[in-house]
């Protein structure tokens, strides 16, 4: 009932760039308090959506793998159809897979936060936020996987920049852990208890009958902020793509926006060197690939914005190394013994 609602609101048409793909815009999946950026303590719901990507035909008798992107925008800005998402669930959706391009809650205050001078405090809260929203995505599909086609044993997260940190989260954070950051921390709405991982963003609670685990992840040029969060048991298989000389989020262990050095101002987090590090010591088996001289987001020749990946040189001359890794990725974790393509 509620699908149905919600797609009276939505439309439906073809890809622009794959005739095999449909693609279904602007379907909502919950709704939070986003951060005021006023700061007058004001309740600011906003409404999660997200756009589908399915193959044209598609046999209404089987259910087909599933791919949740995740965009970057350093918690601030950016959108669900930057060109690299909408190239990725396009590309998916044109190999078989179902596909969706999700946004999620941004905004902080990076000149101070919870009486602290800096962004750390307010980057940490808006990517709790984020997960939030993220897990609530994975929810909101588990219920609905009838109706979009989607098997879900067989659902991934793709996640690039702060994406990356938002997938690596969602598919290793227990809904018991948290952060010091999602409390109190300070007056104003803005400052106020966050609440749990999977205490918010679904319309009705119905929804947290499903769990958030997920087949398996890839993070281009991410991080997690504690490599505890990842359990020896945690099944999930993990693909690591970043770039040696990253300045954004480090592929070692450092603060985001590196630029050179470590700022105390900045959230601490371990790039994909050093969870590739630590998936070792705990026996994890998982691919990893950090390519020498490769800055942030190299897939678009390191040309990003925080607000739109709009670059006239995207893809660049290395989206296409990026995408088969991810393609590659997919398809052996996928297909298995029922081969859907």
């Amino acid at each position: 009932m509620l699908f149905a609602l919600a797609t009276q609101f939505v439309f439906s048409q073809k890809s622009q760039t794959q005739d095999a793909v449909n693609v279904i815009y602007d379907i909502p999946f919950g709704q939070a308090d986003s951060w005021d950026l006023i700061g007058l303590g004001v309740n600011s719901p906003k409404i999660l959506q997200f756009d589908l990507y399915r193959p044209s035909e598609m046999n209404p008798e089987k259910s087909y793998p599933f791919v949740m992107l995740i965009n970057g925008g350093s918690f601030l800005g950016s959108s669900n159809r930057r060109p690299d998402v909408i190239s990725w669930c396009d590309s998916l959706a044109g190999q078989g897979f179902v596909a969706a391009a999700i946004n999620y809650r941004k905004g902080f205050n990076p000149l101070i936060s919870g009486k602290n001078i800096g962004p750390k405090t307010g980057m940490l809260r808006a990517s709790w936020r984020a997960i939030q929203d993220s897990r609530a995505a994975i929810r909101y599909f588990k219920h609905h996987s009838q109706s979009f086609g989607i098997d879900t044993t067989q659902m991934f997260l793709i996640g690039s920049s702060s994406g990356g940190i938002i997938a690596l989260h969602t598919a290793f954070m227990d809904g018991a852990e948290t952060i010091p950051e999602a409390e109190r921390c300070g007056s104003g709405r803005n400052n106020s208890f966050l609440g749990s991982l999977d205490s918010s963003s679904n319309f009705h609670p119905i929804y947290l009958q499903h769990t958030c685990d997920v087949k398996g992840v890839i993070a281009l040029w991410g991080g997690i902020s504690d490599l505890s969060y990842i359990k020896p048991d945690n099944p999930t298989e993990v693909l690591l793509i970043h770039g040696e000389k990253d300045q954004i989020i480090p592929v070692g262990d450092g603060t985001v926006f590196t630029i050179g050095k470590r700022m105390w101002f900045m959230p601490q987090i371990h790039g994909s060197a050093s969870i590739h590090d630590y998936l070792l010591k705990i026996g994890k088996a998982h691919d990893y690939h950090v390519y020498s001289g490769k800055g942030h987001a190299f897939h678009s020749d390191g040309r990003i914005s925080i607000r739109e990946l709009r670059r006239k040189k995207f893809p660049g001359k290395d989206w296409p190394v990026v995408y088969n890794l991810g393609l590659d990725f997919l398809l052996k974790h996928s297909q298995g013994d029922n081969k859907r393509f």
